[in-house]
């Protein structure tokens, strides 16, 4: 979901936790406000989401209505360095930057229903994303359909083209609820060496 629809990259999963990136801009730039947008209806998606599955569990017999489970939601805006490590065939995602930790830190201060934003990000968002989580960077309960109406009705235009688009996919139209600003860089290639260590010429 993330980055059919949103443009972002799953890094990887950390136990019980999913970490993600996304960015708005051009290969150049990043469009701040833009992306934080981007990343309010993202974590609104990703829990509208968690929901349907939890719903679908119960009907299925799978959970009952006392299961305890939760998803707390923290994300920051900042500079990151993204990689991946390991050998071909057998390499991982890696992403390192003060925003990580940060937006860790924002995700330990929320209970199992909450979303919260970091300081950089909640200063670089738009006055609209600036009033849906308040003073304390922090919203219970936010869904995909309520976050989008409400930061396009206080003309959020990220969110504006989100509904727009999501409009006319209902329509039949192609592509994912958001389109990136700029193409996703493609994955890392690597030329096909051997990967077994060798000796120089002249060595025994």
């Amino acid at each position: 979901m993330l980055d059919k629809d949103f443009g972002g990259r799953k890094i990887r999963f950390v136990g019980d936790c999913v970490h993600g990136v996304l960015a708005e801009g051009t290969a150049q730039t990043t469009d701040p406000e833009e992306t934080v947008s981007t990343a309010t209806l993202a974590a609104a998606g990703i829990r509208s989401s968690f929901e349907l599955a939890i719903t679908a569990l119960e009907d299925d017999g799978v959970l009952d209505d006392d299961h305890g489970l939760g998803l707390a939601v923290g994300f920051e805006l900042g500079p990151i360095a993204i990689t991946r490590l390991g050998v071909k065939g057998a390499m991982i995602r890696c992403a390192v930057g003060r925003n990580v930790l940060g937006s860790e830190v924002e995700q330990r201060r929320c209970r199992g229903n909450e979303t919260a934003i970091g300081e950089t990000a909640y200063a670089s968002g738009s006055s609209a994303v600036r009033t849906m989580f308040g003073s304390g960077r922090k919203r219970a309960d936010l869904g995909y359909v309520d976050a989008a109406d409400e930061l396009a009705g206080r003309s959020d235009e990220t969110a504006k083209a989100s509904k727009a688009l999501a409009k006319a996919l209902a329509g039949g139209a192609a592509g994912g609820l958001l389109q990136s600003s700029a193409a996703p860089a493609a994955d890392y290639g690597f030329a096909p060496r051997r990967s077994e260590p060798t000796k120089p010429v002249g060595f025994a």
